[in-house]
Parts: C-alpha cells; sequence; structure tokens
C-alpha cells in the first residue's frame, strides 16, 4: 500500500516490526502514543490544512455514516463534549476520543467511560454517560461493530456487497490501527475475517468507504490521496477520523 516510502515510519513500527499484512494502513506502536480526532464537517473543515509537524504521519479517513436525508452524521454523535445526536442507532458499535486524543472502540451497551460502565440504550444510563462526556470533551460516534470481545460480530450472507472496506480497529492491549482492504473488494464479514486472522484484535467497528470514500496521508513533504473523494468532494462527508503519529 501507499505507506512503504511515504509513511515508512507508521509501518516499520507497526506493519513491519509485528509480520502484519500491508492491509493495516496504521496501527500504534504503543497504547496511546496516537493523537486521533473525530473531525466534524463543516465545522472543523479547517482542521484539513492544519501544519504537519515535522516528523508526523497524519491519516484522515471516512469516519461514521452521513445520513443520506441530512447533512449530519447517523447515530449517537458527541462533539467535542457537545451532544449533537445523544440517541443510539440500532448499531452496537461506538468509537470514543477523549480531550487527548485517545481513541477506544466499546459496545452501546457496554461503554466504559473512566471507572464507570454504561448502557446507552437505557435512558439513565445514556443521560449520565452524556453528562460525562459533556463535561469531559469527548468526542463520540456511532457504526457497526463489527468485532467484538475477540469474536466476530457479524455472520456471513450469500450475495453480500463487496466493495473496498476500511476497518478501525482496538488491539488487546489497547492500541488502535487501521485496516485497509485496498486493492482488493471484500464484503464486509470478509474485511472483518481477514482482519481477525491477522491481529486477533479486541474490537473493530465499520469506517465508511463507497462513494463516501475519503483518505489522505499528509507528511510535512507530502500529502498523498489514498481514498476515492479529493479535496473538492469533501463537502459530501459529515465527519473524518484522524490518526496522527509523532516522533517520540
Amino acid at each position: 500500500m501507499a505507506l512503504v516510502g511515504l509513511c515508512a515510519s507508521v509501518y516499520l513500527v507497526g506493519a513491519r516490526a509485528t509480520g502484519l499484512a500491508k492491509s493495516i494502513l496504521a496501527i500504534e506502536p504503543k497504547a496511546g502514543v496516537a493523537e486521533t480526532r473525530l473531525l466534524f464537517l463543516p465545522e472543523d473543515r479547517a482542521r484539513l490544512d492544519a501544519p504537519v509537524a515535522p516528523g508526523e504521519i497524519r491519516i484522515t479517513v471516512t469516519g461514521a455514516y452521513t445520513s443520506a436525508e441530512a447533512p449530519r452524521p447517523e447515530g449517537f454523535t458527541i462533539r467535542a463534549g457537545n451532544p449533537t445526536r445523544p440517541w443510539p442507532q440500532g448499531w452496537d458499535g461506538l468509537l470514543v476520543i477523549d480531550a487527548k486524543g485517545r481513541a477506544s472502540i466499546h459496545d452501546v451497551s457496554q461503554v466504559k467511560l473512566g471507572e464507570k460502565s454504561f448502557n446507552l440504550r437505557a435512558k439513565p444510563e445514556r443521560k449520565a454517560f452524556v453528562d460525562l462526556a459533556t463535561r469531559g470533551g469527548f468526542s463520540v460516534i456511532q457504526s457497526h461493530l463489527l468485532i467484538r470481545e475477540g469474536v466476530l460480530d457479524l455472520k456471513k450472507v450469500d450475495g453480500a456487497p463487496v466493495a473496498r472496506r476500511r476497518l478501525l480497529f482496538q488491539t488487546t492491549d489497547g492500541r488502535i490501527g487501521i485496516f485497509d482492504s485496498t486493492p482488493k473488494v471484500m464484503t464486509l464479514y470478509e474485511a472483518a475475517r481477514s482482519l481477525q486472522e491477522m491481529t486477533s484484535p479486541a474490537m473493530a467497528l465499520n469506517l465508511d468507504t463507497g462513494t463516501y470514500d475519503f483518505c489522505e496521508i499528509r507528511t510535512v513533504k507530502k500529502v498523498r490521496p489514498c481514498g476515492l473523494l479529493g479535496r473538492s468532494r469533501v463537502e459530501a462527508l459529515t465527519n473524518l477520523f484522524e490518526f496522527s503519529l509523532l516522533p517520540r
């Protein structure tokens, strides 16, 4: 993939160091060392042009689903402490990012925040979670959970559509990574199974691709598109996931 050369440091500390396939677009060498963000568009559009630090590798991809009916993310959404849509959809995955840029993936019925666990399908617990996330400046977005506690959370379906797939995952030791099937097209089941065989992650959720596929890798010297949508069409999106690895 495009990581070789342009993103050698991410690839070396992640995929090569552990023998992972090139479909691992990025992975933290140690839990918590990457800075992650949810960018909500158009509010955070300027972040795409934010300067890249020397030695930094910044990967920005489409996040969760965009509503076809209104310009907003689908599902449960909190933007930097602002609960813009605090009602869960039927999907069982939740991405939580704290004010320091540390990401974690949860089942919506068992979301851990600090020392507490919340079932967002229960109204009193959902309200308590939203209050805590608001005070702490958390960002939250919902998607399909594909691997839960190391076990596939979906079944193989005959005739399922194939596409380029991108998954966000968390390892058993807490590291965050991005799986990208390019150049292969796969069903969601095939993508989740491939990721499971490569890394045995604890959790994984689906990132939107298809006609909403934005992917960009930036360093000080170069900007490299790695998705179908270019900058001129990013306005079709409502949210992006940013993974930034800084030199240590």
